[in-house]
Protein backbone atom coordinates (compact mmCIF):
# COMPACT_ATOMS: atom_id res chain seq x y z
CA UNK A 1 0.00 0.00 0.00
CA UNK A 2 1.57 3.51 -0.83
CA UNK A 3 2.34 5.50 1.87
CA UNK A 4 1.16 9.57 0.97
CA UNK A 5 2.25 12.79 2.94
CA UNK A 6 -1.11 14.77 3.06
CA UNK A 7 -1.01 17.83 4.42
CA UNK A 8 -3.92 18.90 7.23
CA UNK A 9 -4.29 22.49 8.41
CA UNK A 10 -5.87 22.59 11.53
CA UNK A 11 -8.99 24.73 11.53
CA UNK A 12 -8.35 28.35 13.29
CA UNK A 13 -10.47 28.25 15.74
CA UNK A 14 -12.00 31.84 17.50
CA UNK A 15 -12.80 32.44 20.57
CA UNK A 16 -13.79 35.32 22.84
CA UNK A 17 -12.03 36.18 26.23
CA UNK A 18 -14.90 37.87 28.64
CA UNK A 19 -14.31 38.94 31.94
CA UNK A 20 -17.20 39.30 33.49
CA UNK A 21 -16.84 39.81 37.32
CA UNK A 22 -13.57 41.05 38.49
CA UNK A 23 -13.17 41.17 42.66
CA UNK A 24 -9.98 42.89 43.99
CA UNK A 25 -9.03 41.73 47.79
CA UNK A 26 -6.64 41.81 50.05
CA UNK A 27 -5.61 38.22 51.48
CA UNK A 28 -2.83 37.82 54.40
CA UNK A 29 -0.98 40.48 55.76
CA UNK A 30 1.72 40.82 52.82
CA UNK A 31 -0.24 43.30 50.65
CA UNK A 32 -1.54 46.44 52.64
CA UNK A 33 -4.11 47.94 49.71
CA UNK A 34 -5.28 46.20 46.21
CA UNK A 35 -7.88 47.54 43.79
CA UNK A 36 -8.58 47.54 40.41
CA UNK A 37 -11.05 47.68 37.50
CA UNK A 38 -11.57 46.24 33.96
CA UNK A 39 -12.82 48.12 31.36
CA UNK A 40 -13.69 46.32 27.62
CA UNK A 41 -12.67 48.45 25.14
CA UNK A 42 -13.76 45.98 22.47
CA UNK A 43 -14.96 41.79 22.75
CA UNK A 44 -11.36 40.22 23.79
CA UNK A 45 -9.73 43.58 24.36
CA UNK A 46 -9.78 44.62 28.01
CA UNK A 47 -7.78 47.42 30.07
CA UNK A 48 -6.80 46.48 33.75
CA UNK A 49 -5.90 49.65 35.97
CA UNK A 50 -4.65 48.39 39.52
CA UNK A 51 -3.00 50.42 42.62
CA UNK A 52 -1.17 47.99 45.29
CA UNK A 53 0.76 48.60 48.66
CA UNK A 54 2.88 46.57 50.64
CA UNK A 55 2.27 46.50 54.18
CA UNK A 56 6.47 45.94 54.65
CA UNK A 57 9.62 46.00 52.13
CA UNK A 58 9.90 42.77 50.97
CA UNK A 59 12.97 40.83 51.10
CA UNK A 60 14.78 38.90 48.59
CA UNK A 61 13.52 35.72 49.56
CA UNK A 62 9.40 37.11 48.85
CA UNK A 63 7.72 35.48 46.00
CA UNK A 64 4.43 35.53 44.00
CA UNK A 65 2.27 32.87 43.18
CA UNK A 66 0.06 33.15 40.23
CA UNK A 67 -2.54 31.23 39.53
CA UNK A 68 -5.02 30.76 36.55
CA UNK A 69 -8.34 28.78 36.51
CA UNK A 70 -10.52 28.34 33.38
CA UNK A 71 -13.87 26.37 32.92
CA UNK A 72 -16.32 26.20 30.07
CA UNK A 73 -19.40 28.63 29.62
CA UNK A 74 -21.84 25.48 30.11
CA UNK A 75 -20.44 25.33 33.96
CA UNK A 76 -18.03 22.44 34.02
CA UNK A 77 -15.40 21.66 37.10
CA UNK A 78 -12.65 24.78 37.02
CA UNK A 79 -9.45 23.41 35.72
CA UNK A 80 -6.22 24.75 36.75
CA UNK A 81 -4.50 26.14 33.45
CA UNK A 82 -1.84 27.97 34.85
CA UNK A 83 0.38 27.61 37.99
CA UNK A 84 3.27 29.80 38.25
CA UNK A 85 5.23 30.56 41.70
CA UNK A 86 8.80 32.29 41.44
CA UNK A 87 11.19 34.23 43.21
CA UNK A 88 9.62 38.37 42.95
CA UNK A 89 13.21 39.51 42.70
CA UNK A 90 13.95 37.17 39.75
CA UNK A 91 11.08 37.89 38.18
CA UNK A 92 11.25 41.67 38.14
CA UNK A 93 15.17 41.88 36.76
CA UNK A 94 15.38 38.65 34.58
CA UNK A 95 13.93 37.91 31.10
CA UNK A 96 11.07 35.45 30.70
CA UNK A 97 11.23 32.81 27.94
CA UNK A 98 7.88 31.14 29.00
CA UNK A 99 5.62 32.70 26.35
CA UNK A 100 2.79 33.61 28.23
CA UNK A 101 4.58 35.02 31.03
CA UNK A 102 6.94 37.04 28.67
CA UNK A 103 4.00 38.60 27.15
CA UNK A 104 2.73 39.44 30.89
CA UNK A 105 5.67 40.73 31.76
CA UNK A 106 6.37 42.51 28.87
CA UNK A 107 3.06 44.72 29.22
CA UNK A 108 3.64 44.88 32.69
CA UNK A 109 7.16 47.04 31.72
CA UNK A 110 5.29 49.43 29.61
CA UNK A 111 2.24 49.90 31.94
CA UNK A 112 3.23 49.79 35.65
CA UNK A 113 5.41 51.44 37.73
CA UNK A 114 7.31 48.43 39.34
CA UNK A 115 10.91 48.88 39.78
CA UNK A 116 13.38 46.43 37.96
CA UNK A 117 14.90 45.06 40.87
CA UNK A 118 14.05 44.37 44.41
CA UNK A 119 13.65 45.70 46.63
CA UNK A 120 9.29 46.70 46.85
CA UNK A 121 9.20 49.21 48.94
CA UNK A 122 6.86 49.40 51.96
CA UNK A 123 4.01 52.18 51.83
CA UNK A 124 4.69 53.25 48.02
CA UNK A 125 1.57 53.23 45.60
CA UNK A 126 2.24 50.39 43.01
CA UNK A 127 0.07 50.77 39.45
CA UNK A 128 -0.68 48.96 36.56
CA UNK A 129 -2.23 51.87 33.77
CA UNK A 130 -4.25 50.24 31.13
CA UNK A 131 -2.36 46.87 31.30
CA UNK A 132 -3.59 45.39 27.93
CA UNK A 133 -5.65 42.17 28.16
CA UNK A 134 -6.53 40.64 24.62
CA UNK A 135 -7.62 36.88 23.89
CA UNK A 136 -3.75 37.13 22.04
CA UNK A 137 -2.21 36.39 25.22
CA UNK A 138 -4.51 32.95 25.41
CA UNK A 139 -4.45 32.06 21.98
CA UNK A 140 -4.01 28.93 22.75
CA UNK A 141 -7.27 28.04 24.06
CA UNK A 142 -9.53 27.23 21.64
CA UNK A 143 -12.92 27.23 23.49
CA UNK A 144 -15.22 29.26 25.43
CA UNK A 145 -14.11 29.59 28.82
CA UNK A 146 -14.22 30.87 32.82
CA UNK A 147 -10.81 31.97 33.19
CA UNK A 148 -10.44 32.66 37.41
CA UNK A 149 -7.03 34.33 38.45
CA UNK A 150 -5.50 34.07 41.87
CA UNK A 151 -2.49 35.74 43.03
CA UNK A 152 -0.72 34.90 46.18
CA UNK A 153 2.48 36.71 47.56
CA UNK A 154 4.85 34.60 49.85
CA UNK A 155 7.58 36.22 52.34
CA UNK A 156 9.78 33.86 54.41
CA UNK A 157 10.07 36.13 57.40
Amino acid sequence: MPHTNTKYQAAKRRFNLVIKNTTCQVFGPVVKQFDCDFEMLSPSNYLLNARFMYARELNENAELQFLIYFSHLKGSKPIKFLDFKMNICSLLSTSMTVPTIKIIMEETRKTSNLPYECPLKTNFLYHYSNFSIQNSIFKFLTRLCTISKIQLFYEHL
